[in-house]
């Protein structure tokens, strides 16, 4: 994953946040392991003991880590969606610094408990065995307005905004999507136009509305009966075996050159194309010994 993209820093970012969750699972998982069959005698030293303090900082720092880098890749996601041409990009400078301010928050976050030892009366990671934080229970212990504010009040809202940009990001590619179905419909549209034109069809109605009244006087103008390109060779010689036979002089064999080439430059100026045309698909038609 490319680190030089805001997508790239900000779920590097995200993977090492859940890295540190990780971190506590397997420090809950030894503890568990220590205290099995005991846990009952240690409780209360467990809840309280710098162990449990730090499994409590690393799950706060790394659930709110998360949520903000995910709120950063869906604003990222925003951007490139809304502004598919890179007129309004997170550069990776900014990314740096943005990803830096939500680790800033998030320690900080985390961290203010242990400072603040009069409101939190350092009970606010040994509220439970898991030494998690939550707002969970009916109680009220020393801190409860700040565990509130924080898991519940900011992640709402963070988690709101993210939802608000996955439907955006959602209604963009859309309304993307319905514009280059759009655009290939009326590519093969001009594609069947061309086609059409050199196998010498009428086009249809609609077809006709593709080019101007002008241009379409002008094709019925420069196509004759002098050059056949079809994929049905009844009553027709191909170009190859004219050329190979000796067939054609020279002069109409540059004449038919000529057609081609006129016809060619005619669509490619008006976007449009007709591809694999050899002498096998050429086919030349001869009526009252004079060859077209």
């Amino acid at each position: 994953m490319p680190l030089n993209m805001g997508y790239g820093i900000f779920v590097t970012n995200l993977s090492v946040a859940d890295i540190l969750m990780g971190i506590y699972l397997l420090i809950i998982a030894v503890a568990d392991t220590n205290f099995r069959n005991t846990f009952i005698w240690k409780s209360n030293w467990w809840r309280n003991s710098a162990y449990c303090t730090f499994a409590g900082v690393l799950s706060t720092i790394s659930s709110e880590a998360s949520i903000f880098f995910v709120m950063l890749i869906t604003l990222d996601r925003i951007l490139v969606v809304k502004f598919p041409f890179g007129q309004v990009r997170l550069t990776p400078i900014v990314c740096i610094l943005v990803s830096f301010l939500a680790w800033l928050i998030a320690i900080a976050l985390s961290i203010l408990p242990l400072a603040l030892n009069m409101y939190f009366k350092g009970k606010y990671y040994s509220r439970t065995t898991v030494c998690l934080t939550l707002p969970l229970t009916n109680d009220k212990p020393a801190g409860w307005e700040y565990s509130f504010a924080i898991f519940v009040a900011l992640n709402l809202f963070l988690f709101v905004m993210i939802v608000f940009g996955q439907l955006l990001i959602f209604k963009e590619t859309r309304a993307s999507s319905a514009i280059f179905g759009k655009l290939n419909r009326s590519r093969n549209q001009v594609l069947d136009v061309a086609r059409n034109l050199l196998m010498k069809f009428v086009p249809e109605a609609g077809e006709q509305d593709i080019i101007s009244k002008e241009d379409f006087i002008r094709l019925n103008e420069m196509i004759g009966l002098d050059v056949i390109i079809t994929s049905d060779a009844r009553n027709l010689t191909c170009a190859s075996t004219c050329i190979e036979n000796h067939t054609l002089s020279m002069s109409q064999i540059q004449a038919l050159t000529a057609k081609i080439g006129e016809r060619f430059d005619f669509l490619h100026k008006r976007m449009m194309y007709y591809g694999n045309l050899t002498t096998q698909n050429i086919w030349i038609f001869i009526a009252d010994d004079v060859r077209y």
